[in-house]
């Protein structure tokens, strides 16, 4: 699990024209280390790449090119399910720096076959933050903030109309028809008493 620390919450956008069908945003990456132990040692260059957000996806994984380019090494292996098979696999530690800039250090990464993106960011991210997804007027906004720092829930805002209450006509009951409330007696003996 990512180690998270309490910063003031940061947030990013990003807009599509049309509805998207991917999630993508820039995402710099290094290998991991923990940002209060390294003082003096120079600290290892974050590297540009494409992200691709997925919530079906548990955690974060990683292309050969990001091993490559950020010169990482493996720190064990795991099973990693994916969409017809399963297979074992190298984990890596890295940090990741978010579009609005708050780092995550120590970040436990499989590594994955090409899939079109650099890295996926997965579940173990997400969680963290509020993510959230909007589509109007054929655009799509995807914003994230990180950390949470309220419940959205769109059920209770007050910008919800309420549709007013259909009215049906119902047909009158007679004196002597039988109670619509079931009773068995006859209306005017019911609730047609006055």
């Amino acid at each position: 699990m990512p180690n998270i620390k309490q910063y003031s919450p940061r947030s990013f956008s990003l807009h599509f024209n049309g509805l998207a069908r991917e999630l993508k945003s820039p995402i710099k990456i290094c290998a991991g280390f923990d940002p209060n132990k390294i003082s003096t040692l120079p600290k290892p260059k974050l590297e540009s790449f494409k992200a691709l957000w997925d919530t079906g996806a548990t955690g974060v994984a990683i292309t050969q090119n990001i091993i490559d380019k950020c010169n990482l090494k493996p720190t064990g292996m795991t099973k990693v399910y994916a969409a017809e098979r399963a297979y074992i696999s190298e984990t890596f530690l890295i940090n990741i720096m978010l579009p609005q800039g708050v780092g995550i250090p120590n970040v436990t990464a499989t590594k994955a076959e090409a899939f079109g993106f650099d890295v996926l960011i997965g579940m173990n991210i997400i969680t963290h933050g509020d993510f959230v997804i909007t589509n109007k007027g054929f655009k799509t906004t995807f914003s994230f903030r990180i950390p949470s720092t309220d419940y959205i829930e769109f059920i209770n805002e007050k910008t919800i109309t309420k549709e007013p209450p259909i009215k049906r006509k119902t047909p009158k009951t007679k004196r002597n028809d039988p109670c619509p409330c079931g009773s068995g007696k006859k209306y005017k003996n019911c609730c047609g008493k006055k």
